[in-house]
């Protein structure tokens, strides 16, 4: 009962204050590419609701999107309830066949080492600065340097946020130039069937979002006026069809595609995992 109070009082503090801001969640989504119905989640305190790989992410923005002062107090309060939410739930529901096992193993290994290799990267450059602390500490006679460790793991997230902002602003303004040069499309019809078990998120004109978990021989369809955009687990997991037209494979291996765009051409730009 204790719990459900402290998890009660965290989420609706939050909400109280996005409230008296005047913030709303479209202002929000708009910013961090987040669903509504997972802030909406977020604020009843329905973590189950998120996938597990996301909801720290998705806290994070959300605490930013706030402005709330402390914001370090808030996200460990989050990590104490979310300790207890995901206590025996770190693996996934999802009932897999048993010929589909080792290939199961690669996809969540690949989004596992998504989250995981920014932290072990901000762990290793905490580490070396500390040693390089006690090092000058020691031969300064007793002077100790001060580190602000937030101010570190801000300018580590904000080089790496850097990166995939110029990465986007590239990629827009290619396709405003070439928008400009042809008439408005007719529209975009795109088939997506599973070879492989793969999970994938899906962006339509830079604006409805939607994620799957498809198995061997299922399939979506989608719609859009010019774009759609994707976040793939594995690249040979899928296979597309434009308006009727199997595209070319976006891949031969089980690698992550980071980004991949299609448009009225077929696959126009493809960035794997690492590259």
């Amino acid at each position: 009962m204790e719990n459900s109070t402290e998890r009660k009082n965290l989420f609706e503090r939050l909400k109280e204050i996005r409230i008296e801001k005047g913030i709303r969640f479209e202002t929000i989504t708009e910013k961090s590419r987040i669903q509504v119905k997972y802030l909406q989640a977020l604020e009843e305190g329905d973590l189950l609701s998120i996938p597990e790989v996301y909801d720290k992410l998705f806290f994070r923005s959300y605490l930013k999107a706030l402005s709330v002062e402390d914001e370090e107090a808030y996200f460990e309060e989050f990590l104490d309830i979310r300790r207890e939410i995901r206590v025996d739930k770190t693996t996934t529901t999802i009932q897999i066949s048993e010929p589909a096992k080792d290939a199961d193993k690669k996809i969540f290994s690949h989004r596992n080492l998504f989250v995981i290799l920014p932290v072990v990267l901000i762990i290793v450059v905490l580490a070396i600065l500390l040693i390089n602390t006690e090092m000058i500490g020691t031969s300064s006679e007793g002077k100790v340097q001060e580190i602000d460790i937030k101010n570190v793991v801000q300018r580590i997230e904000a080089k790496e946020q850097a990166k995939l902002d110029s990465l986007r602003l590239a990629e827009q303004i290619k396709l405003d130039s070439l928008n400009m040069l042809k008439p408005d499309s007719l529209g975009l019809a795109l088939r997506i069937n599973a070879k492989r078990k793969t999970w994938f998120r899906i962006i339509a004109d830079k604006s409805d979002t939607s994620e799957y978990l498809l198995n061997p021989g299922q399939n979506v369809t989608a719609s859009a006026n010019r774009t759609f955009e994707f976040l793939i687990g594995r690249a040979d997991g899928l296979i597309f069809s434009l308006n009727g037209k199997v595209l070319n494979k976006a891949g031969t291996d089980s690698a992550v595609i980071r980004y991949m765009r299609i448009d009225s051409s077929g696959i126009a730009v493809k960035i794997l995992k690492g590259s």
